[in-house]
C-alpha cells in the first residue's frame, strides 16, 4: 500500500508541474499581448488626448506589470517552492476583475476578454497552488 501511495504521490505532483509549466507560458503570452496592446495604445496617443486615453494607457501598463509580476513569482515558486504566492494570486485575480469591470463601462472588448482570461488563469493557478499543498502534505504523512 505505501508503494502505491508513493507512486500516486509522484504521479501527481508531475501533473501540477505540467500545469505550471502551462499556465507559466500562458502568462508570458498573456504578457506578450498586454505589450502589444500597451504598444498599440501608446502610438495612439497624442498631447491632445483625452484623459479617458491616458487612463487607458495607465491601466494597460498595470496589466502588464501585474502579468509580468506573476510570471516572475510563479516561476520563482515552482523552482523553490515559495508558498506566498496564493495571496499575491488573490491580490492578482481582485485587479483583473477591477479591470473587466472598467473595460465593460467603457465599451472595451479586448480589454475585457484580456482581463477576463487573466482571472480564469489566476483561479487555476490557486487551484494548482491548492493541489501542490496537497501532494506536499501527503507526501509528508
Amino acid at each position: 500500500m505505501r508503494k502505491f501511495t508513493v507512486a500516486v504521490s509522484r504521479a501527481a505532483r508531475e501533473y501540477v508541474e505540467i500545469l505550471e509549466a502551462v499556465l507559466i507560458a500562458i502568462l508570458i503570452a498573456l504578457s506578450l499581448i498586454a505589450l502589444i496592446m500597451l504598444a498599440r495604445d501608446l502610438l495612439s496617443l497624442r498631447l491632445e488626448s483625452p484623459l479617458t486615453e491616458i487612463q487607458i494607457v495607465v491601466s494597460d501598463v498595470l496589466v502588464l506589470v501585474i502579468l509580468l509580476e506573476l510570471t516572475r513569482s510563479f516561476i520563482i515558486s515552482s523552482l523553490d517552492g515559495e508558498r506566498y504566492l496564493e495571496g499575491f494570486v488573490e491580490m492578482g485575480v481582485i485587479i483583473l476583475v477591477r479591470e473587466v469591470a472598467v473595460a465593460a463601462m467603457e465599451a472595451n472588448v479586448s480589454n475585457a476578454l484580456m482581463a477576463s482570461l487573466g482571472v480564469a488563469l489566476l483561479v487555476i493557478a490557486m487551484w494548482i497552488l491548492r493541489e501542490k499543498v496537497q501532494v506536499v502534505r501527503q507526501e509528508r504523512a
